[in-house]
Parts: C-alpha cells; sequence; structure tokens
C-alpha cells in the first residue's frame, strides 16, 4: 500500500481577468491609435513629397472620407457589443 499523502486541491473558480468584453474596446483602441500614427505619417508625406496642391487637397479628402467612416462603424461596433 502507498503510505504518500494525497493532496487535495480545493476547487476555486477564477475570475477571468481578460474578458472578451473587455478586449473588443481595447483592440478598438489599439486600432485608433495605428490609424492617427499611420494618419500622421501619410500627412507628412503628402506635405513633403506632393508636387500639386489640387492632388493632395483631394487626397486629404478622399482618404478621410474613406477611413472616418470606417472608424466611425468600428467605434459603434465596438461599444455596442
Amino acid at each position: 500500500m502507498d503510505s504518500s499523502p494525497v493532496i487535495a486541491l480545493p476547487k476555486v473558480a477564477f475570475a477571468p481577468v481578460f474578458s472578451f468584453s473587455l478586449s473588443i474596446p481595447l483592440f478598438f483602441y489599439a486600432i485608433l491609435f495605428v490609424y492617427v500614427i499611420f494618419t500622421a505619417v501619410l500627412y507628412y508625406h503628402w506635405s513633403a513629397y506632393a508636387s500639386e496642391v489640387k492632388t493632395m487637397s483631394v487626397t486629404y479628402i478622399a482618404y478621410l472620407a474613406i477611413t472616418i467612416p470606417l472608424l466611425i462603424v468600428l467605434a459603434t461596433a465596438s461599444f455596442i457589443a
């Protein structure tokens, strides 16, 4: 017969530290941070290397017209979920 002691561990339910409902807004903030950095870099390059002011203006408007609605949809989806 084996005389080694048996250690009984209590069954404890641990709350998850990082839940799914918390990860969605954090993911949104990470994307927003990357978007701001990317926009700043693009703005610098467009300002420094643009050949025509009209082309640069159309590019700014197109970029913002496409990306701002996408960020609004992403924010809405992040905070409703």
